[in-house]
């Protein structure tokens, strides 16, 4: 990225597949290895074996400058952790498995802007933006978004069995939005759990769409917004059915983490 960056390239969407290495707690390499033609005896073989890290198969993507370049009718539109969540999720899709985002900190991640990546209850990677003293000493943008996923730990939790993909219905689908008021304390992914908890089967997929934090929000609150689909397998859904659904959503949320419709 620096490279590219220093060369003019203002806005990079850059993504690498490769060995990570993990140096471990012991001491790397070893000292006994004789000179000339003579081989190493197999306890020495062993401990130089044993001492190299876990390297685990991973991918990665950045994303600085603009993301949408400015064209007649089209505004530039700059990138940000959005991207790399994007990313996340198409990793997801592409191994089979939907991926869960818990708030975390990280010395070199932007406060409140950095997530890890969960499948299951292990951490397979984490997401977010840079912090911006980070990304100047290493003369990039201050906004610098990242994602990395270990794609050895994915597989080894997979149990092998084949993806069944769901029926495609042939009913509309409903659709709504929902902006609740919650404390920053409290991540997307856990509200959009409970709503998704809540709401039951009639959902079909939900996306956060914005995070607002200013006038007409209380210091230490947060604004969030949600796109919501519904759809039955059974028949047309009315409003009021998805309406239904939606505040049995809301309501989950609210007994459990205080969120509050946006007046």
């Amino acid at each position: 990225a620096h490279r590219n960056y220093s060369r003019g390239f203002t806005s990079q969407a850059l993504y690498e597949t490769g060995l990570v290495f993990l140096p471990g707690s012991t001491d790397l390499g070893t000292s006994t290895i004789p000179v000339g033609n003579e081989r190493p005896s197999a306890k020495t073989l062993e401990g130089l074996y044993a001492s190299i890290g876990h390297q685990p198969w991973c991918v990665g993507a950045l994303f600085l400058g603009d993301s949408t370049t400015r064209s007649p009718g089209l505004e530039a539109r700059s990138s940000d952790v959005g991207d790399a969540l994007d990313v996340v999720n198409l990793i997801g899709t592409a191994l089979g498995v939907t991926f869960e985002l818990a708030s975390a900190t990280h010395p070199a991640f932007h406060p409140g802007r950095y997530a890890q990546v969960l499948w299951g209850s292990s951490v397979v990677g984490r997401v977010g933006e840079l912090l911006p003293s980070l990304a100047r000493a290493h003369d990039l943008p201050e906004r610098v978004s990242v994602c990395e996923i270990d794609v050895d730990a994915v597989l080894l939790q997979s149990d092998g069995a084949p993806h069944i993909a769901h029926p495609i219905s042939v009913f509309p689908a409903a659709t709504q939005d929902v902006s609740l008021v919650v404390s920053d304390s409290v991540s997307a992914a856990e509200l959009a759990a409970a709503l998704r908890e809540g709401a039951g089967e009639l959902m079909e997929s939900l996306h956060l769409v914005d995070d607002y934090r200013g006038a007409g929000i209380d210091e230490g609150f947060k604004s969030l917004t949600f796109a919501l689909r519904f759809r039955s397998s059974e028949g047309t859904l009315t409003q009021a059915e998805a309406t239904e659904a939606k505040e049995a959503g809301v309501a989950l949320a609210a007994s459990r983490h205080g969120a509050t419709l946006r007046a």
